[in-house]
């Protein structure tokens, strides 16, 4: 009996615990970035959604991509056969009287099927650059905001010299663009090519190009060939800011932004 006592007075073991195994560190690394990285993807999509729908002003159009990359985008998207009727529409009578005029000239100088972008640019004097983002904002594909920043970013806002003409003042021998002297032209007996090239342009109020005005009646000869091709040197030296350029077998001549 006093065995049995002994015995019972004994106390069981307890039972062991068995530890739960944390996870590695490696495993709780993999973890979390991959939720971030959907929730990042997430928000990415939903943003890009409301600036589409709602247009909203805060955020760009095009927000993860460089500001090339945008205009090479916008560039696509305004020059497709689907955006020209909403394009055109935004013109006022003036606009669409001078794309119509420019057009016409294109194609008598041998351009097929000019786009609207290289219209635009010639009718109002301005960079290919330029004329897609002013189209963009016609368009409603740039808020205002993102309009002056891209500008900005390309050198083209409004304190630049682009989308200026050029005036030719011949009393005085000065060509000025905006309210600087580009160009003076001291002899003009000597220089009379040049002279009768600026004021040609200016007669005409400055379109893209004008109709060489050194041709005579009779077909282009060496001569008259080798007198523009001296005239456009002649005036393309010492500028900066635009240049002159024959085209169409020297029977016009072209100025341009440079």
């Amino acid at each position: 009996m006093a065995k049995k006592k002994q015995q019972s007075k004994r106390k069981k073991p307890a039972p062991k615990k068995v530890a739960k195994k944390a996870p590695t560190l490696k495993k709780a690394a993999t973890r979390a970035p991959a939720a971030k990285a959907t929730k990042a993807a997430s928000d990415h999509g939903h943003g890009q959604a409301d600036n589409n729908q709602t247009g909203n002003e805060n955020k760009p159009l095009i927000n993860y991509f460089t500001d090339e990359v945008k205009l090479k985008e916008l560039t696509t998207i305004v020059r497709a056969s689907t955006m020209q009727d909403q394009i055109w529409n935004t013109f006022n009578v003036a606009e669409q009287q001078g794309i119509n005029a420019e057009w016409q000239r294109a194609t008598d100088d041998g351009s097929i099927n000019p786009n609207i972008v290289d219209l635009w640019a010639r009718f109002k004097g301005i960079s290919r650059r330029k004329a897609v983002l002013e189209i963009a904002y016609k368009v409603d594909l740039l808020t205002e905001s993102n309009y002056h920043r891209l500008l900005r970013s390309f050198g083209l806002d409004t304190e630049s010299a682009e989308g200026l003409r050029p005036e030719w003042d011949r009393a005085l021998g000065v060509l000025r663009l905006g309210d600087t002297i580009i160009k003076r032209v001291r002899r003009l007996t000597v220089a009379s090519n040049v002279a009768l090239i600026l004021t040609s342009f200016q007669e005409q109020v400055w379109p893209s190009y004008i109709d060489n005005p050194l041709l005579t009646d009779e077909s282009l000869e060496q001569t008259s060939a080798q007198r523009l091709q001296d005239a456009i040197k002649s005036l393309n030296k010492n500028l900066e800011t635009i240049r002159f350029r024959s085209t169409n077998c020297g029977r016009r001549i072209v100025w341009e932004h440079v």
